[in-house]
């Protein structure tokens, strides 16, 4: 099974994978790497090489991060240079995640789940215009 990584500033990424986990039930394989107010960038790497080398069995580790070019973007992205057992997602969204959580539950490799994120991700995001009529029950 591929390992998850969800890194962020603050507690994001703990809400993200308890909202995952509200919705989809208890997961294995997965991490939580937080950014906190005060920490260094070297206390973050601290965390990161931690995070890493926790990995046991898994098919490859997946990294969420909340934001291109943050602080732990740029700590994933540097320990993933020369990794092909490692792929590192920024911009990160609860639609994202579940589905991502979800394909991974059902057997696919790094390489699909990667091939999908992007896609998935921005599918997550738009308007809400005039979409549907409220009064209408027959989707509900």
């Amino acid at each position: 099974m591929v390992r998850f990584v969800v890194a962020s500033h603050a507690s994001l990424a703990r809400g993200l994978v308890s909202a995952v986990e509200l919705i989809l039930g208890l997961q294995r394989d997965f991490a939580v790497v937080e950014l906190l107010p005060g920490e260094t960038n070297t206390e973050l790497c601290a965390k990161v090489d931690a995070t890493l080398g926790e990995a046991n069995e898994s098919d490859g580790t997946m990294v969420f991060c909340d934001l291109l070019g943050g602080s732990p973007f740029q700590a994933f992205a540097i320990c993933s240079l020369g990794r092909e057992d490692m792929r590192v997602v920024y911009g990160t969204n609860l639609g994202m995640l579940l589905e991502m959580t979800v394909l991974r539950n059902d057997g696919a490799s790094l390489d699909e789940i990667a091939s999908k994120v992007e896609e998935v991700g921005r599918a997550q995001i738009g308007v809400l215009v005039d979409q549907f009529d409220p009064l209408d029950d027959d989707d509900f």
